[in-house]
């Protein structure tokens, strides 16, 4: 026999050993384990060989008989986990018929209910577990005799041990690794009395016009900065009370090369603080009292003029008000509803500076600089989080002494892009039945602010 015939018949003899081992594989698949990321055969499988050299011999023509004359084999699919190769053990679970055809259907289900994109990595946990334990139990269910083990009686594990030296004596000590099998008591946690909360932003603007743009224009520059600080009192350590406090400051400044007086001017300078406090009703009522004070830090101008028309404490408005608290949160967490009635309450007035401000645009009589106004107010503000990146704030208040009435309604409506990076639109609508009326707008002021920038939380 030469050599090429030599050399094809070792070949076939590969071939054919594992077809052999193969065919076996349905009565001999608890043979197989996984040890250091390894399969092992038992060696019992590749016993075929002897009966092929005692068949068959050199005759090439016998070996091809043979192999045509072999059943198709359909092979098992792999598990994908690597601990499913180990001995099956039983735990007492479900025993029920599975059939892996329901995969798709359950896929789709699950597909179809909305989820939040930062869950994903769980609901794909979820679902490998289930499939594995439903594998698992359709095994225990159709093949019981090849389940060795039961969780119950199985062998107390090896015993493991630690060596240590002994640098004085120069000697080496086996010491055995106890495991302590105690349950370990549940570690208390300490609930926080107080919740706070930072966040600042600082978003800009800014448009380069050449001299001779065929529209014409003016280049400028915009910055935003906002710092909000939230310290509330934990309602799940106090139940039974309500104390939320707010300090908010917010201060717009942009370019003027218009402007042939200076080259700045402000287009937001408010500091606000809000604080409600109180003592719960029923269910989510509470009876609160109220305080919020705001006012500017900033002189602001006319543009082309020395005319004043902001500074600070002028104007500056005072607010308390005694009433009742609806505070709710829905939809998992998203949605934060908070509202508060106030029939009566108690509004200030102020403007410091009447040498350079007329007090009647804020609704105090002229040469005064206070005015004192009773009546009620409300309060209503509402945070929604649509998405894990996309919010709504919103926040109306009202006042009225029942002569005039005084309204300022806020929206904040936040895009962020990364943990630091947002996009912002504001758009506050306010009216005052008591300040000078506008040509164009009446009682009605409009501020709307579109900006890009970053944010920082804590």
């Amino acid at each position: 026999m030469n050599f090429r015939s030599r050399f094809f018949a070792f070949l076939s003899f590969g071939v054919l050993s594992l077809v052999l081992s193969f065919s076996a594989s349905a009565e001999d698949v608890n043979d197989i384990s996984l040890s250091n990321d390894s399969i092992e055969v038992d060696s019992t499988l590749y016993n075929h060989s002897k009966v092929f050299v005692q068949l068959f011999g050199d005759n090439e023509d016998s070996i091809f008989t043979y192999i045509d004359s072999l059943p198709s084999v359909a092979l098992p699919p792999v598990p994908r986990d690597k601990y499913m190769y180990a001995p099956i053990v039983f735990n007492s679970q479900e025993m029920r018929t599975v059939r892996l055809s329901d995969y798709a259907a359950r896929e789709a289900q699950y597909a179809a209910r909305p989820f939040n994109a930062d869950d994903q990595w769980l609901v794909d946990a979820v679902n490998t577990r289930r499939r594995q334990k439903e594998v698992v139990a359709r095994y225990v269910y159709e093949h019981p005799e090849k389940v060795k083990y039961n969780i119950n009686t199985l062998p107390e594990p090896p015993k493991q041990y630690v060596i240590k030296s002994e640098p004085n004596t120069i000697t080496l000590s086996l010491e055995e690794i106890k495991v302590n099998d105690a349950i370990p008591e549940k570690e208390k946690v300490e609930l926080k009395s107080w919740i706070t909360s930072f966040v600042a932003n600082v978003q800009f603007s800014q448009a380069y016009i050449s001299a001779n743009w065929y529209q014409g224009g003016h280049s400028n520059l915009n910055l935003l900065a906002n710092v909000v600080y939230d310290i509330n009192l934990n309602t799940n350590k106090y139940p039974k009370l309500l104390f939320e406090n707010k300090f908010q400051y917010k201060v717009g400044i942009y370019s003027t090369p218009q402007d042939s007086v200076r080259s700045y001017s402000f287009s937001e300078d408010i500091l606000q603080i809000n604080s409600k406090f109180g003592v719960k009703a029923v269910k989510k009522w509470y009876y609160t009292a109220t305080l919020q004070f705001k006012t500017q830090f900033f002189n602001n101008y006319q543009q082309n003029s020395h005319t004043m028309q902001a500074a600070f404490l002028s104007p500056g408005e005072l607010n308390i008000g005694v009433g009742m608290t609806y505070s709710s949160t829905l939809a998992n967490n998203k949605i934060n509803l908070n509202l508060s009635i106030n029939p009566v309450s108690y509004n200030l007035k102020i403007c410091r500076d009447i040498d350079n401000l007329n007090p009647e645009n804020f609704g105090i009589d002229a040469g005064k600089h206070i005015a004192n106004q009773v009546g009620s107010s409300l309060e209503f503000q509402l945070g929604w989080k649509f998405t894990p990146n996309i919010s709504w704030n919103t926040r109306l208040y009202a006042f009225s002494d029942y002569d005039y009435i005084q309204a300022d309604w806020q929206n904040t409506l936040s895009f962020s892009i990364n943990k630091y990076l947002t996009t912002q639109i504001f758009l506050n609508l306010r009216y005052d039945s008591s300040a000078v009326v506008d040509p164009e707008w009446k009682n009605w002021q409009l501020k709307e602010i579109l900006s890009f920038g970053f944010t920082y939380k804590m």
